[in-house]
């Protein structure tokens, strides 16, 4: 194997072109000595370079990944997930049409924004799962099924997670909390029954991201944090930090199969960012960790299970454009949170100076024009005039406006107004205010109706609170800053209305907006609803003036 930087696979930035390449005119020639993915059955395993690699020959890793599979299938301890107390038949939904609908409703809410199956692939393989549980002649009740079990359950929690508690009422006849009880009930059954800790099947992993995609809710990221740790040990095993086509024997691996480990290793890293971004931690993936690259922009129709050529990037709007500008926008964010933290922690870290920080101004501003450029080269390929298309490019504007914002919140607050000019900060609150002012108006838009799940479950914190810190800001209270000052007021205000909720640390979020209401001569256009009468002390009862806002949004905002 080539070293990660010596190969011809940039792990950030898609290709260009749009025709097909056969492999013998890539350059990629990794070395017979180190990394492999090892197919067995057409099915690709990973073994580490560092491990056997070396010392064996291909049918001897085989066998030995056989016996090591075989002695890890004991019956599981459930460490993590109750034992069922029910057989696997009572999670099914309860007709096969039911089925249909379920999986259908994935592919309309859920698979646009989560881009980790190949759409042919999974209504093959559902077809043969309805086949097998609704059947005339049933599989005998000891059977413990099918890894795709796992998967089709994760596939029927997402769907009900994606829609209203009106509409499962409706359609279903029962309540949304007992549906997503029995599907995640269902989830967590088949994940133990196929040994998701110690297990090779990739669509038992996949099984798991999708199970923890529709968890992920930023208000309540708790066991969220700790599964995704699961999550990205277990990838690694399988070998998705490691690009196939940096492997030998990588070339072999069908091309669907090339892309679902990309498409499944960048929703870890995004998870991954998410997790640690709502406890204000470092994400645990770091770019040096992998080299594994972007998924391509490609229509899932356009992937075909056949190894020995080598697809790239379509100059055209795809399933992949938006899940594409996600997962852009999310690394580039992962890599201003490494270069902030890096050195400030450890038994040797010295105490950064303020020539410190004006570098990583410097450091930002170079991540911000690659965030730039790599967006750059997804946005012409969207046209406004259709609803998906329209709501990518409005993320992409939410993510650029997020990304100063980010930086901002990781400097010091001794440093802030160090290395700063006055324009830059009122750019940066500028984009704060937007990229709430943007989210408030994609939870209301009806033509996001499907997506709303996913909406609802990013609850913008740290703009939120950014913007309360300034308007709090002794530098901030300028004559000529009313205006941007009263824009910012009534963006934390509507988001404070829209969001009232008694979860998490939103009921303290809900009573600073109120307090800085109070304590500001600036006009709103309405006022917040009534706060709710909740049984707790406030902590925030006390005076504004001293109250570093960014203490607060550095802590454990998910209160477990």
């Amino acid at each position: 194997m080539l070293p990660a930087a010596s190969l011809a696979l940039d792990p950030s930035t898609p290709s260009s072109s749009s025709t097909e390449t056969p492999v013998s005119e890539q350059t990629l020639t990794p070395s017979e000595t180190e990394d492999a993915l090892v197919l067995e059955d057409g099915v690709p395993h990973y073994v580490s370079g560092k491990h056997w690699v070396w010392m064996a020959e291909d049918s001897d890793i085989k066998s030995l990944l056989n016996e090591m599979q075989t002695a890890s299938s004991e019956p599981a301890d459930q460490m993590l997930f109750e034992p069922a107390v029910s057989p696997a038949s009572a999670f099914l939904p309860a007709t096969r049409e039911d089925c249909y609908l379920l999986l259908n409703l994935f592919l309309a809410n859920v698979d646009p924004m989560v881009r980790i199956i190949h759409r042919p692939s999974l209504t093959r393989r559902f077809d043969v799962f309805v086949g097998c549980h609704y059947s005339t002649s049933p599989a005998p009740a000891a059977s413990a099924g099918t890894p795709f079990d796992a998967l089709a359950m994760a596939v029927f929690l997402a769907a009900i997670n994606s829609i209203k508690e009106a509409d499962v009422v409706s359609v279903f006849s029962t309540s949304k909390a007992q549906l997503m009880h029995r599907y995640q009930a269902g989830t967590e059954f088949h994940l133990s029954q196929h040994h998701f800790l110690t297990t090779r099947s990739f669509e038992v992993l996949q099984a798991l991201v999708i199970f923890i995609t529709a968890k992920c809710r930023e208000d309540e990221m708790g066991e969220v944090y700790s599964l995704t740790g699961l999550a990205i040990r277990i990838a690694m095993l399988q070998g998705l930090h490691r690009d196939p086509l940096a492997l030998r024997h990588g070339v072999a691996v069908d091309s669907v199969a090339v892309e679902l480990r990309r498409r499944l290793w960048a929703q870890i890293c995004h998870l991954d960012y998410r997790a640690a971004e709502s406890h204000g931690l470092v994400p645990s993936i770091r770019d040096s960790d992998f080299d594994t690259r972007l998924p391509l922009n490609i229509d899932d129709g356009d992937l075909q299970p056949a190894p020995g050529v080598l697809l790239v990037d379509c100059p055209r709007f795809t399933d992949m454009t938006m899940y594409l500008i996600r997962i852009t926008g999310i690394a580039s964010f992962r890599r201003v949170v490494q270069i902030t933290r890096d050195g400030t922690n450890g038994t040797t870290a010295q105490p950064p100076t303020l020539n410190h920080y004006r570098q990583l101004v410097v450091k930002a501003e170079q991540l911000a024009r690659d965030l730039d450029a790599s967006l750059s080269r997804l946005l012409p390929l969207c046209d406004e005039r259709i609803s998906i298309q329209a709501m990518a490019v409005h993320y992409s504007r939410r993510l650029t406006c997020k990304f100063w914002v980010m930086f901002w919140i990781q400097i010091p607050r001794q440093y802030r107004d160090h290395i700063m000019t006055a324009e830059t900060r009122q750019r940066i609150f500028s984009d704060a205010v937007l990229t709430i002012e943007n989210w408030c108006m994609a939870a209301s838009a009806t033509e996001a109706q499907g997506f709303h799940w996913q909406i609802h479950s990013h609850a913008g914190f740290f703009p939120i609170l950014y913007v309360l810190s300034e308007l709090r800001s002794p530098g901030f209270q300028a004559p000529d800053l009313d205006a941007l000052r009263a824009r910012g007021l009534q963006a934390v205000t509507s988001i404070a209305h829209m969001r009232q909720t008694s979860s998490g640390p939103w009921p303290s979020i809900t009573r600073l907006v109120e307090r800085v209401s109070q304590n500001t001569s600036l006009a709103v256009e309405h006022n917040p609803l009534p706060l709710p009468d909740l049984a707790m002390d406030d902590p925030f009862a006390g005076q504004l003036d001293g109250f570093d806002f960014f203490d607060f949004a550095a802590a454990d905002l998910a209160f477990h």
